[in-house]
């Protein structure tokens, strides 16, 4: 049986990392070759080099999860939980796709996995253990404090051109050289 959950858990695995790149490998590219800001094989080029990146650096936070922040029960209770975490955020990002809103799908996962572990709980089940500070500062915090720092960042690199261009006519910004 342990076999089994093993199997359907790697399998969902791989469906939500596809499902993860197949949502953002067209948000990332289609913005800047709509916008002629790069062609699309440079856009293509840089996504799948940022992407390749990107895998590794979430596989090095894969690798620190299981072995710092928390810890599922041994068996299929465990897998049971990461199954349906799994599944959770597969459905949810299948849906905002669907309905065209963009989302994370790192927060789709970390809120599959506390939705998971405590309905674990609620049913009588085993808890997914080492939950503690370091998981709250390393993860969560960063998670709701980078879209405020990503705004303030951008307002920053947008307002000095901005105020730069203001008497300038819209005809000569828009003019590509």
């Amino acid at each position: 049986m342990v076999l089994f959950f093993l199997a359907l858990v790697l399998l969902c695995a791989g469906a939500f990392a596809f499902l993860n790149g197949f949502r953002d490998a067209s948000s990332s590219v289609a913005l800047a070759v709509r916008t002629r800001a790069l062609t699309p094989t440079v856009a293509v080029i840089l996504a799948s080099l940022f992407n390749f990146i990107g895998a590794g650096l979430s596989a090095a936070l894969a690798l620190a999860v299981s072995q710092a922040w928390l810890s599922l029960p041994p068996g299929t209770n465990g897998l049971t939980i990461l199954l349906a975490a799994l599944l959770s955020a597969i459905l949810w990002g299948v849906y905002l796709w669907w309905r065209g809103i963009p989302s994370s799908s790192t927060h789709a996962l970390v809120g599959g996995l506390a939705g998971a572990g405590v309905a674990s709980v609620a049913v009588g089940g085993n808890p997914v253990m080492g939950v503690d500070a370091s998981l709250l500062s390393q993860v969560v915090l960063p998670l709701l404090i980078s879209p405020v720092i990503a705004y303030a960042g951008s307002f920053l690199l947008v307002w000095p051109a901005g105020w730069a261009a203001r008497y300038t006519p819209p005809n000569v910004v828009n003019t590509r050289s």
